[in-house]
């Protein structure tokens, strides 16, 4: 039996659920640096950072193996979690970024389309975690999709909704988008929002192909807020 000093602050199901959507939105990261079998550019993480998210940059080399406890000291769960988030954030940010800068012009395609199949078999492989028992496939309403969503790295939990639905019929369902990387508050984030932004939804694409293989996902990078919209093929 364990027990924990008394000024400790237990995380709650709340936080645990937000900690295993940051671990998943990190494995996105890891596997762009594992499938190009490039190194982790730590030292361009700590240019610009705050100090308080410098010193966070520890917990991300034993994702996933350290537990949410583990993490906890004597300041609120909600404050560690929200620091560990702007970490990651940060550090897919940089990683892009990194990624492509050292890339040379005439190969940049070749890598665009190379993350865009890594993300596409991360949003994959989290449904198959998340949703082992999942059988229904290829159901003829797409409405059904959104329920999953708002148990993945992506719905924004438990910080807001991660979006708001516009339109929402069986064969069709456009989303507005509230958790994208342009609607991120991170000065790390703004200079590759869009294509951050781009292969999120090639992770969304292959979350909600586990849903339904039929359904396409269409993407629209626009002012104020980006658009998902998902139809049959």
């Amino acid at each position: 039996m364990t027990s924990n000093p008394w000024h400790l602050r237990l995380p709650t199901t709340k936080h645990y659920q937000w900690y295993q959507n940051l671990v998943d939105r990190h494995r996105l990261t890891e596997s762009w640096l594992k499938e190009i079998q490039s190194e982790r550019p730590s030292h361009l993480l700590t240019r610009g950072l705050r100090p308080e998210i410098q010193n966070s940059l520890w917990f991300l080399e034993s994702l996933p193996q350290i537990e949410l406890t583990e993490i906890t000291d004597d300041t609120s769960v909600e404050q560690q979690l929200s620091r560990l988030e702007h970490t990651i954030w940060s550090a897919q940010a940089w990683t892009l970024n990194a990624l492509m800068t050292r890339t040379p012009s005439i190969n940049q395609e070749a890598l665009h389309t190379l993350l865009e199949q890594i993300s596409w078999k991360m949003g994959k492989a989290s449904f198959e975690s998340r949703w082992k028992l999942f059988k229904n496939k290829n159901d003829s309403d797409l409405r059904k999709i959104i329920s999953f969503l708002k148990d993945s790295p992506l719905s924004g939990y438990p910080k807001k909704n991660g979006f708001l639905i516009q339109r929402a019929i069986s064969t069709e369902v456009q989303i507005q988008l509230h958790y994208c990387p342009h609607q991120i508050r991170h000065i790390e984030t703004k200079p590759i929002a869009d294509r951050l932004c781009q292969l999120h939804s090639h992770w969304m694409r292959g979350f909600i192909y586990e849903i339904n293989s039929q359904a396409s996902v269409e993407l629209s990078i626009q002012a104020p807020r980006c658009t998902q919209r998902w139809f049959f093929i």
